[in-house]
């Protein structure tokens, strides 16, 4: 038997609220956690009263953790162990209360002789035998009801709503079993039925007379009637019996704490600017520190008004530091923004927090002599001046922290992170010796948000420097886990951003010299040389391929090949050759079949050009090209151009096919940028992309493509050479407009360059095998030949 459905006592409005705190929702179906968004190096459990944790700042979650240190089994079992007088183990009350058949218990009931001779019914009090499971046999036909004012939507409690309403017949039940009884232990656990019915029948004021005519508080065993307190308060409630329905639930949440969950629910909704809810109602009744800090938990009251009068009352209230903490929290979030989160980049924290009332309350705390826990309010008025960048007083507050308080470790790390914003440009001495501090301490460095924030933020003063790379490498990505740092875990996951397997945005002339000048910088420090270890290659060939890339794509040959000659471990980066048909053209290219398949071929009249063909099963799209060799055969077409004017038009063909397969709309998008095939769609801007996976910023290879056809068709060579030099000169030229007929069919219609590239393909090379070819395969020749 589930306990939660026997015993469930929280009025029905309850059990809703877990919904009523979701976190934000992005298109991809992933948010990281609350803890991830910023660096809490303010710890929230420096509070004084670990029973409070499930208060603190969480608000993307009902509570922290769960309210309450016991569970329900656990409080029950305590006073059912005292009902039937015997030390029995909890294996043996798990099966008396919530494992046994409701048959076992009417045979048991019955004085069946093959149960009450068996072990289980022996361990009981032979007296005790009958009137127990007389009780259980109602208790069991309870466990699946529901209230009346659930909505009937057959969810709540786990009933099985099939329409009857069983409740009326056992409130009826429970009245006559309770006038019958005689044992007080069980009269208050029919008592118990008999509130909760009523009050799910919405019999409200009958669940609070019943309340008070049956049930009696035993201390020995007080569980039940605490039970039946909160059920009276729903009652209450309902009735807009506001000051007994508090009452009850606070009153709950003190004494019982498996029960503080359901309670700290209920209360969220009560009206607390009600009269009825008055200070003076909430003192008399000895719940004023409850108050302040529930009316400020649910955001129903002004928080620096509910702090000032806890802090009146009694300075020093565990409820006074909670609700200190937790604006103390909402500054960090934005103090200590997370500025890579490790899917979003770079993020910024817009929200504006006024703390000035903050940073009095906590500089009265300091000056009262009878606050005991001064240090906590150093912490907060450290946090206070951090709002408004007064560095010089925050230092000045967690240093009054000496080595002996428990404060201490918090004190250095909220230290550390001062100096660490105070830092606003690359100063590599200070960011130096910052690392070493950070490396030294154990109490630091096993932080984890303290280490990401201490890396982030260099890496962020690298970015706004322009030093890209380095930011990336000095980046930590940074997941909240409960387990500490080791500072070689540290090493291994620095520098793993991903952004950094997407290099197209880092073809860039600035962001490449901003490298090199990191690389030749002279005496590194510990913490530089740490950074630059993080790429996976030689720095110097790194950067060098960088650079050979930046020229080769401004076919800058020259250069390009200078810089890749540079290169001492060239297998870090490339294949030892490159895909020879990418020289080849083709009238249509489909991506998801080998571009040999449907190229022209022009590449093998020309075997002797090229590097020693790759095996026939590396010709694929992920293949890493050569570009040294690539480069240098480039390079060799441009003088066979002129050494060799006969065929020219070929050489100009193949150089202009080249770029243009290299470009964004070729089959070989891989070879000159940092994408795969499986980019193509980004770059080509048909859906959505990540930052980083754009096209690079120097892609327009199309431009360098058309200057080569012009050049085919105007060297000597074939006039089938040239034929298709004008048809990829429309397509390195595409226009196209799209129109819809009267029968609802689409056609397109090319226009401007490309249509008047189609119509010198079709009036000075009609008669070539080519132009029959292009009419066979591409409708959009045919469309512009119907027109």
């Amino acid at each position: 038997m589930n306990y939660w459905k026997l015993y469930i006592s929280v009025f029905f409005f309850a059990s809703t609220i877990a919904l009523a705190a979701e976190k934000p929702k992005v298109f991809c179906g992933y948010f990281p956690e609350y803890e991830e968004v910023y660096y809490p190096i303010i710890d929230q459990k420096i509070i004084g009263d670990a029973s409070l944790y499930p208060f603190l700042n969480c608000p993307w979650s009902t509570f922290c953790e769960s309210p309450g240190t016991l569970t329900a089994s656990q409080e029950n079992f305590e006073d059912w162990r005292k009902f039937f007088g015997n030390n029995l183990s909890e294996q043996v009350l798990q099966q008396f209360i919530y494992n046994e058949t409701a048959d076992w218990y009417q045979k048991l009931a019955e004085n069946n002789a093959n149960i009450i001779n068996g072990i289980m019914a022996k361990k009981i009090n032979k007296s005790l035998q009958k009137p127990f499971a007389k009780y259980m046999l109602l208790a069991k036909k309870c466990e699946g009801i529901s209230s009346n004012n659930s909505g009937g939507g057959g969810w709540y409690q786990g009933e099985e709503n099939d329409g009857y309403d069983e409740k009326p017949e056992l409130l009826e039940l429970a009245l006559k079993n309770y006038k019958a009884e005689t044992n007080a232990f069980l009269k208050n656990r029919y008592g118990y039925q008999i509130v909760r019915l009523a009050h799910y029948l919405q019999e409200n004021e009958a669940a609070l007379n019943y309340f008070d005519s049956f049930l009696k508080l035993d201390k020995e065993t007080p569980y039940i009637y605490y039970l039946a307190l909160e059920q009276k308060s729903g009652a209450a409630y309902n009735l807009k019996k506001l000051q007994e329905s508090a009452k009850g639930f606070l009153e709950v949440y003190t004494k019982v704490p498996s029960r503080r969950r359901s309670c700290a629910l209920s209360l969220r909704y009560l009206d607390w600017s009600n009269p009825q809810l008055n200070d003076e109602f909430f003192a008399e009744a000895g719940f004023a520190e409850i108050e302040s800090f529930f009316k400020s938990y649910y955001f129903n009251g002004s928080i620096s008004r509910e702090m000032q009068k806890l802090q009146k009352n009694n300075p020093n209230s565990p409820y006074l530091e909670v609700l200190a903490i937790r604006q103390v929290d909402r500054l960090q979030n934005r103090l200590f923004k997370n500025q890579y989160d490790g899917y979003y980049g770079y993020s910024e924290n817009k929200e504006d927090t006024n703390s000035k009332w903050l940073q009095e309350i906590a500089k009265s705390q300091i000056a009262n002599l009878n606050v005991q826990r001064k240090d906590f309010w150093r912490i907060v008025l450290s946090a206070s001046y951090l709002e408004v960048n007064d560095y010089k007083n925050a230092a000045s507050s967690v240093a009054e922290i000496s080595k002996n308080s428990e404060m201490y470790i918090q004190a250095k790390r909220l230290s550390f992170s001062i100096d660490v914003l105070n830092l606003k440009t690359v100063d590599r001495k200070e960011i130096g010796n910052l690392f070493s501090r950070l490396k030294a301490d154990k109490q630091l460095y096993e932080s984890r948000p303290l280490t990401a924030f201490f890396f982030n933020s260099i890496s962020d003063l690298y970015k706004k420097d322009g030093n890209v790379i380095v930011s990336l490498l000095g980046s930590l990505n940074y997941y909240m886990e409960s387990s500490e740092y080791d500072w070689e875990q540290l090493e291994t996951n620095l520098g793993n951003n991903w952004k950094l397997h997407f290099k197209n945005e880092l073809v860039d002339d600035e962001i490449i010299t901003k490298l090199q000048n990191f690389i030749d910088l002279p005496a590194k420090s510990e913490y530089e040389k740490l950074v630059i270890s993080k790429i996976k290659a030689s720095p110097q060939d790194y950067a060098n391929e960088l650079r050979g890339t930046w020229f080769f794509q401004r076919n800058d040959l020259d250069q390009a090949i200078s810089y890749f000659k540079k290169i001492e471990n060239p297998n870090v980066f490339y294949e030892k050759n490159f895909r020879p048909e990418l020289f080849s053209g083709a009238i249509n290219e489909y991506f998801d079949t080998p571009f040999s398949q449907q190229s022209d071929k022009i590449h093998l009249k020309y075997k002797t050009l090229f590097a020693e063909d790759i095996q026939k099963n590396d010709r694929d799209e992920n293949y890493a090209d050569n570009k040294l060799k690539l480069a240098e055969t480039f390079q060799k077409l441009e003088k066979l151009a002129k050494s060799d004017p006969q065929n020219a038009a070929d050489y100009y063909y193949m150089l202009g096919n080249a770029w243009y397969n290299m470009s964004d709309a070729g089959w070989f998008l891989n070879t000159l940028q940092y994408l795969g095939n499986n980019e193509r769609n980004h770059v080509l801007d048909y859906d959505s992309y990540n930052e980083g996976e754009q096209k690079s910023k120097n892609s327009s290879f199309d431009i360098y493509a058309t200057n080569y056809f012009e050049k085919s068709r105007a060297a000597n060579g074939s006039k089938e050479t040239k034929a298709k030099a004008t048809f990829m000169l429309a397509k390195t030229n595409y226009c196209f407009n799209v129109e819809r007929n009267a029968d609802y069919k689409y056609r397109v219609i090319v226009c401007r360059d490309h249509k008047e590239y189609f119509k010198s393909l079709r009036t000075n090379y009609s008669d070539t095998n080519f132009e029959a070819q292009v009419i066979r395969e591409c409708s959009w020749y045919r469309n512009y030949l119907s027109e």
